[in-house]
C-alpha cells in the first residue's frame, strides 16, 4: 500500500507520573506499520518543541515586518515617482486654463511623465504667442477706437448689457455738464439727468425687434443763448447668437442746421413778401395802363410807379445776391492800397442829392489824409454808401446827417451819425439780419426798404478782416461806425 497506509503517524504526548514531577515532558510520536509488525517512535521535550515553534513564529513575523517595511517604502517611493509628476501636472494644467500662459512644468525626465510635461510645455508656449497676438490685436484696436471716439465731434456712449455705462467722451461730458469717470459702470439715469436719453437707451436694449431708435433732445445748456439740439441714435449690439451686449448712442449737435433750416423758411417768406409787394404794384398799374385810355399826365404817373417798383425789385435782388455771394466767398476782392478819406469824399460828392428832398443836410468831417490801407474800394464806398442812405432814410426833414473818417493807432473809422427817431436795444441786436426791418416804431412803419443795406456792410466790412457798431438812443438818433484794419498793406 502507500505510504499514508503503511505508516500511520500518531501522536502522544508523555506525562510523567507523580512520582517524576521533576523529569521534564515529552511530545511523542509513533507509527505502525501494516504489513510487518515494526513501528517508529519520535520522541521531544516539549520545551524544546515550543522553544523551537516560538523561533519558527518569531522568524516569520520579522520577515513579515521586512515584508511590510520594504513594501510601505516601494508604496512611498512609487507614490513620489508617479504621484509628485501628476500633481505638477494638473497643477499645470489649471494655471495654463485659467490664462496663465507662462506657466511651465519642471522635467529631468526621460520617462512618459518627462515626455507628457515637454509636451504640456510647448502648448503653453504656442498658446502664449497666440495670446500676445489676440492681446497686441486687441490693444491696439482698443487704441484706435479710444482715438476715434474722444477725437470726434459728435457724442459717443457705450453702455453695456445692464445699462451701466462704459464710456463716454468729452462733446457728452460738455453737454451734459458729467464726467466719464464719474460715469464708468453706473446706469445713465444715475449720471446724467436728460431722461429722454437715458428712456431712449433702455428701449433700444429691450426692444428686440428694431436695433436702431432716433430721437432729438432739447437742452438748456450753461452759459449758451440759444437751446442747444441734438440728434441721438442709439442701435443695439448684438453677440452672434442675437444675445444684447450692449447699446451705442451717437449725438449729433444739429443747432446750427435746425436755425439754417429756420432761417430757410423765414427768408422765403421774407423774400416772398419783399418781392409781392412791388410786382402787386407793377401788375396792377402796368394793367391799368394797357386797359383804360388815360390821359398823358396820369400814364406818366403809373409809369413812374411801374419803374419805382422794378427798381425797387432790382436793387432787393442785387443786394442780396451780392450779399450770398460774399458769404459763399463768390466774390472776387480786388484790394489795392487806398486812402479811406477819399472813398468818403466820392460818396458824398456823387449822393448828396439823396438828402436834398428831406432837407437834410451833410456834414463831413475828416482829415486831409489818412494812411492808406488795403481795401477794395467799389465795395468799402458800396458800405459808405448803404450807411449813408439808412441815415436819411430813417431821419425826420431838416436835420443833420454826420459822417467823420478818424484814424486810430490801429483802425480807420467811419462813422455815420444821423438825428433820427433811434433804435431800442432789441431791434439792434437783430439789425444786420437779413431782410430785418424795425415795425414796431410808427415812425420809421412805413418806410419802405429792402432790410439788406446793413447786412451787406457788415459782410463788405468784415470781409475786410474789420468790424461794424451800432449806437443809439431811442428819439435821439443813431451812429453806425466801422473799423477798417491799417495793418493790412
Amino acid at each position: 500500500g502507500s505510504t499514508e497506509e503503511i505508516l500511520r503517524p500518531v501522536g502522544v504526548t508523555i506525562l510523567p507520573d507523580a512520582s517524576q514531577a521533576q523529569q521534564p515532558e515529552f511530545h511523542v510520536a509513533y507509527a505502525l506499520c501494516s504489513t510487518v509488525p515494526w513501528g517508529v517512535i519520535l520522541q521531544e521535550p516539549v520545551v524544546k518543541s515550543i522553544w523551537t515553534v516560538s523561533h519558527i513564529l518569531r522568524d516569520i513575523s520579522l520577515w513579515l515586518a521586512i515584508a511590510l517595511t520594504i513594501a510601505i517604502l516601494g508604496g512611498l517611493l512609487l507614490s513620489r515617482m508617479i504621484g509628485r509628476p501628476i500633481l505638477r501636472l494638473t497643477q499645470a494644467v489649471k494655471e495654463i486654463g485659467a490664462g496663465n500662459f507662462d506657466h511651465r512644468v519642471p522635467f529631468d525626465r526621460g520617462d512618459e511623465f518627462g515626455e507628457l510635461a515637454h509636451g504640456v510645455n510647448s502648448m503653453a508656449q504656442r498658446l502664449k504667442v497666440f495670446d500676445d497676438i489676440n492681446v497686441g490685436k486687441v490693444l491696439r484696436e482698443k487704441s484706435k477706437l479710444e482715438a476715434i471716439v474722444h477725437n470726434i465731434a459728435d457724442g459717443v456712449i457705450f453702455t453695456g448689457s445692464n445699462g451701466e455705462v462704459l464710456a463716454m467722451n468729452e462733446p457728452v461730458e460738455r453737454w451734459f455738464g458729467v464726467r466719464e469717470s464719474e460715469c464708468l459702470n453706473r446706469v445713465v439715469a444715475e449720471c446724467v439727468e436728460e431722461k429722454e436719453l437715458a428712456d431712449l437707451i433702455n428701449e433700444t436694449a429691450n426692444d428686440l425687434g428694431k436695433t436702431l431708435h432716433t430721437h432729438e433732445l432739447s437742452l438748456e445748456i450753461p452759459g449758451t443763448v440759444h437751446e442747444t439740439r441734438l440728434i441721438a441714435r442709439a442701435m443695439r449690439v448684438q453677440s452672434d447668437t442675437g444675445e444684447t451686449v450692449g447699446v451705442t448712442t451717437i449725438l449729433r449737435d444739429v443747432t446750427v442746421e435746425r436755425e439754417v433750416d429756420r432761417m430757410k423758411t423765414e427768408l422765403l417768406s421774407i423774400v416772398a413778401h419783399e418781392l409781392r409787394s412791388p410786382l402787386v404794384s407793377i401788375m396792377g398799374f402796368s394793367g391799368i395802363l394797357l386797359e383804360k385810355e388815360l390821359d398823358l399826365a396820369t400814364r406818366l404817373e403809373f409809369a413812374e410807379t411801374v419803374n419805382r417798383e422794378a427798381n425797387r425789385m432790382v436793387e432787393m435782388l442785387n443786394k442780396f445776391l451780392n450779399i450770398s455771394r460774399i458769404e459763399s466767398g463768390k466774390t472776387e476782392f480786388t484790394k489795392t492800397p487806398a486812402d479811406v478819406t477819399e472813398i468818403v469824399r466820392d460818396v458824398v460828392r456823387i449822393n448828396s442829392g439823396i438828402a436834398d428832398e428831406k432837407t437834410i443836410q451833410i456834414e463831413l468831417h475828416a482829415p486831409n489824409r489818412v494812411t492808406q490801407v488795403l481795401v477794395d474800394r467799389e465795395l468799402i464806398g458800396q458800405a459808405v454808401l448803404n450807411v449813408l442812405t439808412n441815415a436819411v432814410k430813417y431821419s425826420p426833414v431838416n436835420t443833420t446827417v454826420r459822417i467823420t473818417v478818424t484814424e486810430h493807432r490801429n483802425t480807420i473809422e467811419v462813422a455815420v451819425k444821423d438825428e433820427g427817431f433811434g433804435i431800442t436795444s432789441e431791434n439792434q441786436k437783430r439789425l444786420f439780419e437779413k431782410f430785418f426791418r424795425v415795425t414796431d416804431d410808427p415812425n420809421v412803419r412805413d418806410i419802405t426798404g429792402t432790410g439788406l443795406g446793413l447786412p451787406l456792410v457788415k459782410e463788405i466790412v468784415e470781409q475786410h478782416g474789420g468790424r461794424v457798431h451800432v449806437e443809439s438812443t431811442l428819439g435821439a438818433g443813431s451812429t453806425v461806425s466801422f473799423h477798417l484794419p491799417k495793418n493790412l498793406v
